[in-house]
C-alpha cells in the first residue's frame, strides 16, 4: 500500500504523543469506524480477507512496499 502524504504527517505527528494521547487517539479512530458501516464490512468474514491479501498482492507487485531496512531508516529520522 502507497503510503501518502496525510499517512506521513499522521505518524510523524503520533509518535510525538504520550501513551494517554495515543489510547484516547485509538478511541476516536474506533468511533469514526463504528459509524462507517461500509469500512466494517471489508474485515467480516474470509471474503473480505481475501480482498486485503489481493489487494496487498498487487500493491506488492506493483513495487508498492518499503523493505525493512527503508522502514527502520524512517523510524530513525523520526526519533531524532
Amino acid at each position: 500500500m502507497a503510503v501518502s502524504t496525510t499517512d506521513e504527517k499522521f505518524f510523524q505527528f503520533y509518535i510525538l504523543l504520550n501513551e494517554t494521547q495515543k489510547k484516547s487517539l485509538l478511541q476516536v479512530m474506533q468511533s469514526f469506524l463504528k459509524n462507517n458501516v461500509n469500512s466494517m464490512d471489508l474485515y467480516e468474514g474470509i471474503e473480505g480477507y481475501n480482498m486485503e491479501l489481493n489487494e496487498a498482492e498487487k500493491e506488492f507487485e506493483n513495487g508498492e512496499y518499503i523493505t525493512h531496512d527503508e522502514m527502520m531508516k524512517e523510524l530513525n529520522k523520526w526519533q531524532q
